[in-house]
């Protein structure tokens, strides 16, 4: 089970270099907090982030010059994607149990990461994430291995 995030940080992403670098400043945030976040969110559960994924992004913002004309400037931004992940295991349980125990532990993780931007222990030199720049789905994600579908709540072979 997982539930994507993103976080947006504002400044120029001009080189493979800067993505590395905020890359590996995701990871190193990820893996430390793991094992604070195991012992008090996820106990036993294996929560973990997967899947980062850094994108250099511009997009085009409205401005008003001094002439009272609006202008449109382009600005260059970092998107991180990753998910929060655990296992979803259906073998002393329903469904319905187990989607119910994992999403508020999935959810609180999210809630720790909005934290910890908000305080800016993911700012990166040169980068820096607005308050409202870490974002999570509101609905988590049922993900399935390569080699198997997804079938409602569960993973199936696939059949050819």
């Amino acid at each position: 089970m997982v539930l994507p995030c993103e976080l947006i940080y504002d400044g120029e992403c001009e080189t493979d270099n800067t993505k590395e670098t905020i890359k590996n400043a995701v990871l190193k945030y990820l893996n430390d907090t793991k094992k604070a976040i195991d012992d008090s969110i996820c106990p036993g559960k294996n929560c973990r982030a997967e899947n980062v994924k850094v994108e250099c992004e511009s997009r085009k913002r409205r401005e008003e010059d001094i002439g009272h004309e609006l202008t449109k400037r382009q600005t260059s931004y970092v998107q991180v994607t990753f998910e929060i992940a655990t296992q979803f295991d259906l073998t002393n349980s329903t469904e319905s149990l187990a989607y119910n125990e994992l999403f508020p532990l999935l959810t609180a993780v999210g809630n720790r990461i909005k934290a910890d931007v908000g305080e800016g222990k993911l700012d990166v030199a040169g980068f820096t994430i607005a308050k409202d720049g870490f974002q999570t789905s509101s609905v988590p994600n049922l993900k399935c291995p390569s080699a198997l579908k997804k079938d409602g709540f569960k993973c199936s072979k696939n059949c050819y």
